[in-house]
C-alpha cells in the first residue's frame, strides 16, 4: 500500500477535485478527524469557489461556454 502526501491531495482539491474528495472522505472516513488536514481542505474549497466565481463574473467563461 502507498501513501499520497497531503500536499498532493490539497493540490488536487484546489484543481477542482474537492467534490470527489469530500465524498471519499465521508465514504471511507479518511482524514475526517485530522484538524490540520480539514483546515487545508476547506481552504482549498473556498479558494476554488472564489476562483470559479471570479471566472464566471469576469466574462472569461463566455470564451469557453456557449
Amino acid at each position: 500500500m502507498f501513501s499520497t502526501p497531503e500536499t498532493t491531495l490539497h493540490l488536487l482539491d484546489l484543481l477542482g477535485g474537492w467534490p470527489g474528495a469530500l465524498v471519499a472522505q465521508q465514504s471511507f472516513r479518511h482524514k475526517t478527524v485530522k484538524a490540520s488536514f480539514q483546515r487545508g481542505f476547506w481552504f482549498t474549497v473556498v479558494v476554488n469557489l472564489l476562483a470559479v466565481g471570479w471566472w464566471l463574473k469576469s466574462g472569461w467563461a463566455t470564451t469557453f461556454l456557449p
